[in-house]
């Protein structure tokens, strides 16, 4: 193994965001901004208002998801996951209003849940 992965990263980046650029100029676009890559490890911090999403990922099958679409993890029956990391990806458009819906009827699971634990 190397240490270098913040290397060949940065590197990959760069080449697929050049070779994305020239397809985009091929479709031949009316406006185009400009191309370029990533210039150092991804942080957070310089995307809070890009809403992040993902990383306990909702869905109906345990194989390909985190928690149910109860929001109740598959693998740990009491616990429940709500927030924007259920969202499979990023829509592009605020995420917030989906987001408190989905917090409203964990509100109401989680009620059933205490009168009697089970998978919802």
């Amino acid at each position: 193994m190397t240490f270098d992965w913040r290397d060949n990263e940065l590197k990959m980046s760069e080449w697929v965001t050049q070779r994305i650029g020239e397809i985009c100029k091929e479709m031949g676009p009316d406006i185009m901004g400009p191309v370029a890559g990533r210039k150092a490890p991804f942080d957070t911090r310089q995307y809070q208002s890009t809403h992040i999403t993902g990383g306990t990922i909702m869905g109906v099958d345990p194989g390909s998801s985190v928690v149910s679409p109860r929001l109740q993890h598959w693998d740990a029956q009491n616990l429940f996951v709500v927030g924007a990391s259920v969202y499979p990806h990023n829509s592009g458009f605020n995420p917030t209003g989906p987001l408190a819906a989905l917090a409203l009827r964990l509100g109401d699971d989680l009620v059933q849940y205490s009168q009697r634990p089970r998978m919802l």
